[in-house]
């Protein structure tokens, strides 16, 4: 937790004028150990800079339009970077990434498209599939 200035500065002055110990302060204020100590040190707050990304996204959105069939491997492969931070960067700009042939799989095969007196996928209507129909064979007596 980030605290104010004004509130470092009364913690460091009550401390100072009841002769104080670090813990004991840290009990008084509700503060960690750590923060005082820190406040004796310096009192201004650390300035942080935004994170550095090894992958470039505008690289990334290009990538993903000219291989859209690519797996999140491949491309952490092609930016020398992990897979898990290909799946953050696409999350950022919500390109979540599911694999065409998922895709296509998954209309293909969804409840809502499919027609059953018909062997053609909804999506693509060259592309075959088999539906087994659900028949009732069941073999009573064997």
């Amino acid at each position: 937790m980030i605290y104010p200035i004004s509130f470092r500065e009364h913690v460091l002055k009550i401390r100072e004028k009841e002769g104080l110990t670090i813990a004991q302060t840290s009990q008084r204020f509700g503060v960690g150990i750590a923060s005082i100590t820190r406040w004796l040190k310096r009192i201004e707050p650390n300035q942080s800079a935004p994170r550095k990304r090894k992958i470039d996204l505008e690289m990334l959105k290009k990538d993903v339009e000219e291989r859209p069939d690519d797996y999140q491997f491949e491309r952490a492969k092609r930016f020398k970077v992990c897979q898990s931070s290909i799946h953050a960067a696409l999350a950022q700009l919500n390109l979540y990434q599911t694999h065409l042939k998922t895709q296509i799989f998954r209309r293909c095969f969804s409840f809502s498209s499919i027609n059953l007196s018909e062997n053609r996928c909804p999506l693509f209507g060259s592309m075959e599939y088999n539906i087994k129909k659900n028949t009732d064979t069941s073999q009573s007596g064997q």
